[in-house]
């Protein structure tokens, strides 16, 4: 029973890490637009 738990948690971190990065570069680039 603890391995899936494991695992979801593990595509969630990936997911949050993948989201956040994806967020830094929409910022990046409406920086890069407004400058």
């Amino acid at each position: 029973m603890g391995t899936p738990l494991i695992k979801i948690q593990l595509n969630m971190v990936n997911f949050l890490f993948d989201f956040g990065a994806t967020v830094k570069g929409y910022k990046a680039d409406i920086t890069r637009t407004f400058l």
